[in-house]
C-alpha cells in the first residue's frame, strides 16, 4: 500500500512543503481533465475513521487523507512541517512549543491548538477505549501512563493551549523521535463538537467534520469509501484530486487516475 499512498494528495502536498516550490503532480505542459478522482485498494475494509479508534494500515490510509496532524512525511519518509507550521524545545528537549498555522476544520470552523489538548487526552482517556492509546506514551508525555492505567485524570497531561495557535508538549525525558511520531493518524486532531453532539456516529458522511485534504462523500461498509476534496483545507490550492474512491477488497488492476 505504500506505493499507492505516494499518489494520494497528502503526500503531494507533503512534497511541496519539502521542497519550498509549487511542484505540480504531474509533466509539465499535460492538459488535465475537469474532474480528477483515483481508484484505490485499501486492502481491508476499516472499523473507524476516528483517529482514536484507528488499528491497522487500511484506517491508517485513511486517516492520513482525512486528518492531518502537527507533522506529516512526505514520500521520502522525511518529518516536515503539517500543521505546526514550526516548533522548537527548551535546553533538555522536554518541552515543546508547536506555532500552528492558520488552518480550518471542514466545516470552517479554524482549528486551534484547544483541540489539540482535547484530541490527545481523549486518545488515552481509558473510556475511549482507544487501541493505540499505548502509542501516545512511547515519547512519555508527561502522565500519559498514568492516565492509560486510570490514575490519573486525562486532564493532567502534559499538554497545553499557551494560545489559540500555540501547543505546548511537556515530556517526562527526552526522546529523540518525538517529532517522527506526530506524524502518525491517531495523533491528529478531531472536532471537539462534532465529537460530543453524535457520540460513536460521528464519522458518519452526514456528520463527519475533518481538517485533512479530502472528507468523507458516501461510505457503503463492505464496498467501497469516497472522500471528496475538503475546500477548507489550509493548502487546498495544491489539491488537485477531487475525489478518492477506496476499496476494501482486492480489486484485479492496479490504482489509476481516472480522468
Amino acid at each position: 500500500m505504500k506505493k499507492t499512498k505516494l499518489l494520494m494528495l497528502g503526500t503531494l502536498v507533503a512534497s511541496v512543503l519539502a521542497t519550498g516550490a509549487i511542484a505540480k503532480p504531474y509533466p509539465q505542459g499535460t492538459q488535465l481533465a475537469p474532474e480528477q478522482s483515483i481508484t484505490l485498494n485499501n486492502g481491508a475494509e476499516v472499523t473507524s475513521i476516528d483517529p482514536a479508534k484507528q488499528a491497522a494500515e487500511p484506517a491508517f490510509n485513511l486517516g492520513r487523507d482525512l486528518f492531518e496532524g502537527l507533522t506529516v512525511q512526505d514520500k521520502q519518509g522525511r518529518t516536515i512541517p503539517g500543521i505546526a507550521k514550526s516548533w522548537s524545545a527548551n535546553a533538555d528537549n522536554t518541552v515543546y512549543t508547536f506555532n500552528l498555522r492558520e488552518s480550518n476544520w471542514s466545516n470552517g470552523e479554524a482549528l486551534t491548538a484547544h483541540d489539540f489538548v482535547y484530541s490527545w487526552q481523549r486518545l488515552l482517556n481509558p473510556e475511549t477505549a482507544s487501541p493505540y492509546a499505548w502509542f501516545a506514551a512511547i515519547p512519555k508525555i508527561k502522565n500519559s501512563a498514568n492516565i492509560m492505567a486510570g490514575k490519573a485524570a486525562p486532564e493532567t497531561l502534559g499538554v497545553r493551549a499557551i494560545d489559540d495557535l500555540t501547543f505546548e508538549v511537556t515530556l517526562e525525558q527526552p526522546v529523540p523521535f518525538f517529532i517522527k511520531l506526530l506524524s502518525h493518524p491517531v495523533l491528529a486532531p478531531v472536532h471537539q463538537a462534532t465529537v460530543e453532539k453524535y457520540g460513536s456516529e460521528w464519522t458518519q458522511p452526514a456528520n463527519i467534520v475533518t481538517n485533512g485534504a479530502f472528507s468523507v462523500e458516501s461510505w457503503k461498509v463492505n464496498e467501497k469509501m469516497v472522500m471528496k476534496k475538503n475546500p477548507h483545507y489550509w493548502d487546498a490550492g495544491n489539491v488537485y484530486l477531487k475525489r478518492s474512491l477506496g476499496y476494501p477488497l482486492v480489486m484485479p488492476t492496479s490504482p489509476s487516475i481516472v480522468t
